[in-house]
């Protein structure tokens, strides 16, 4: 007790040093927690699991969102029914109606009508096929009956070029139809080719038409044929195009739409190119074919044009369709691989 200057007789208050000075019997301390050091994470005491401590609540998963199921569902592409899909649910349905069936093919019927039009009005209306001099000051002026003549092809070439490429684009989206609509195309095809071919060589088809002169005694009687004369290029670059294009990208079997083929078009490119280069050489190829034949219709003399210098007419045609097409081709088999070319086609030819 001397040796810490305490006495317990006394209160604590009264001895050396105060209250803070020796042992408060009694009580006991809990022992206090050392702050954690920064960075020392060895020091941080690990807590003790027990049995009594209420477990940790585990978050349920949360139901997906119907707006979000929606938004995350992968899409299907429309662009698939263009790229020729066949897979069961990517061809879309089609978004042509009846509407559209039938505004398409009354603007091809107008066309049709303005055609013909053209072709008859001077056989219609007296007035389209006379001039009044004193309207023109005395200068002979066409009536405009015979002005619109020219038209009546060049419309004819637009409503047979309407009526291809709705067929082709109803082909794409209708795929029950497919096939019939797209044979429907190449059939508009030929004719515009045909029309083409007997306007090029109708004066040896028809020779009584162009060479008989009580024809064109009536100014009024003008022969159809020499109309669609006109427009002899036109109707077989119509042709050409219309069927190289039904030849490339042809539907399949199963309705989807065809890819377009980049070696179909190679060999069709050539092949017309080569058509039109052998018309360029007819002359030389048949020589004895360039004599004249003198024949007579209606008391006149006449001698036709050889087969081979009317042929030779068509060459350019062919060869600008042919060379388009074979750039078609070339750009087509550029974009894809050899590999990706080869299975389309594999694809296309299995189905």
């Amino acid at each position: 007790m001397a040796g810490n200057n305490f006495d317990e007789r006394y209160l604590a208050m009264f001895q050396p040093g105060g209250e803070d000075h020796g042992p408060i019997f009694g009580i006991t301390e809990a022992p206090q927690k050392s702050a954690p050091v920064p960075g020392d994470k060895g020091q941080q005491p690990m807590k003790a699991f027990s049995p009594e401590t209420e477990p940790v609540p585990v978050p349920e998963p949360k139901a997906a969102s119907p707006v979000l199921a929606e938004t995350d569902a992968p899409e299907t592409d429309a662009s698939d029914a263009g790229l020729g899909a066949d897979i069961e649910g990517t061809v879309s349905e089609s978004r042509w109606t009846a509407r559209t069936w039938a505004v398409g093919l009354g603007a091809i019927a107008i066309t049709f009508a303005a055609a013909a039009f053209c072709l008859v009005a001077v056989v219609l209306i007296p007035s389209a096929s006379s001039v009044d001099p004193s309207t023109s000051h005395g200068i002979m002026v066409i009536a405009w009956g015979y002005a619109i003549i020219p038209g009546a092809p060049a419309l004819l070439a637009a409503a047979l070029a309407l009526l291809a490429g709705m067929l082709f684009l109803g082909s794409r989206q209708h795929r029950r139809q497919a096939i019939p609509l797209w044979a429907g195309g190449a059939i508009v095809g030929l004719v515009a080719l045909s029309i083409g071919i007997f306007a090029l060589f109708g004066a040896t088809l028809m020779p009584e038409i162009y060479y008989d002169p009580s024809r064109w005694n009536n100014p009024r009687a003008i022969p159809w044929p020499a109309a669609l004369q006109q427009a002899t290029a036109a109707f077989i670059v119509l042709g050409l195009i219309i069927l190289a294009s039904a030849a490339v990208a042809p539907p399949r079997r199963n309705g989807t739409p065809g890819i377009p083929s980049g070696k179909r078009a190679v060999v069709v490119g050539v092949f017309l190119t080569a058509a039109g280069v052998w018309s360029w050489f007819a002359s030389q190829l048949y020589p004895l074919a360039l004599g004249q034949e003198i024949q007579i219709i209606g008391g006149q003399e006449y001698s036709q044009t050889p087969w081979p210098m009317t042929v030779a007419e068509t060459g350019g045609s062919l060869v600008m369709v042919g060379a388009g097409v074979l750039l078609w081709g070339v750009l087509l088999l550029a974009l894809r691989s050899p590999l990706e070319q080869d299975a389309l086609e594999a694809a296309s030819s299995l189905e």
